[in-house]
């Protein structure tokens, strides 16, 4: 039982108070103390936490978990595959056939390493914790300056104003290859946390002109620097000015 070595009384919860116990009790100020406290304790199975509890798990849902930078990335390139083979069936390649290997080459190289690089650089800000490894601004100036010069050295230009605005259609072309990209990517992105809306539009837009101006290097034959710099540079203008619009209306 119950009597311990120095007279205090054990009871386990439950058990019935005997004469002995009562008679102990009746005299011992400590046990008093102790089966007063015991008398006011909440049952065992009362939690004051578990209306808590139940309220946050009544309102847990499953949920998806983000993609990394690879599937991020893939999924880019698969947005920009897309819009090149569409604007090769719809509008022709005779801007591809025109060229030589070596301005092909060249050409190519430098828009499809600044759409990896631009793909890259969306994926990192939406994936949390990321590093920021590459950073749209100096990215963009180095594209740019590469493909200008690539542009001014390689092609002959015959700058007239006749020949400026027959090739007004690039830009159309240009836009709507830029908008596709746009949309593609946007659904990307939210596989992704978008945690810098300002950033994410710029790269955004900035992916967008290099699909416009890989369409229409496929697209256009009309080879003159001052064409290639006029409208197809006014596409990556115009949407480097849109998301420039959705990055100030973002903030």
């Amino acid at each position: 039982m119950r009597a311990r070595e120095d007279g205090h009384i054990l009871l386990r919860p439950g058990e019935p108070l005997t004469a002995q116990d009562r008679e102990h009790l009746a005299g011992c100020v400590i046990c008093q103390a102790l089966m007063q406290e015991a008398t006011t304790l909440p049952p065992a199975s009362f939690s004051p936490n578990a209306a808590l509890i139940e309220s946050i798990r009544s309102g847990l849902r499953p949920v998806k978990p983000i993609a990394g930078a690879p599937a991020l990335m893939l999924g880019f390139a698969l947005v920009l595959l897309i819009v090149l083979t569409a604007g090769a069936v719809l509008t022709g390649t005779a801007g591809y056939f025109a060229q030589t290997p070596m301005t092909r080459t060249l050409m190519f190289s430098i828009l499809a390493a600044g759409a990896a690089l631009f793909s890259y650089a969306l994926a990192q800000r939406m994936v949390p914790g990321s590093l920021t490894r590459v950073r749209f601004g100096p990215l963009g100036l180095a594209v740019c300056a590469a493909f200008i010069l690539v542009v001014l050295v390689l092609f002959p230009d015959r700058v007239a104003w006749e020949g400026l605005k027959i090739g007004r259609g690039c830009l159309g072309i240009g836009l709507a290859a830029a908008l596709v990209t746009a949309l593609g990517g946007w659904l990307v992105l939210r596989r992704g946390a978008l945690t810098g809306k300002s950033a994410v539009a710029i790269g955004l837009g900035a992916f967008s002109g290099v699909s416009a101006l890989l369409v229409l290097a496929v697209h256009c034959p009309l080879l003159e620097a001052s064409h290639i710099l006029v409208w197809h540079g006014g596409a990556v203008a115009a949407a480097m000015l849109a998301a420039w619009v959705a990055a100030r209306r973002s903030q």
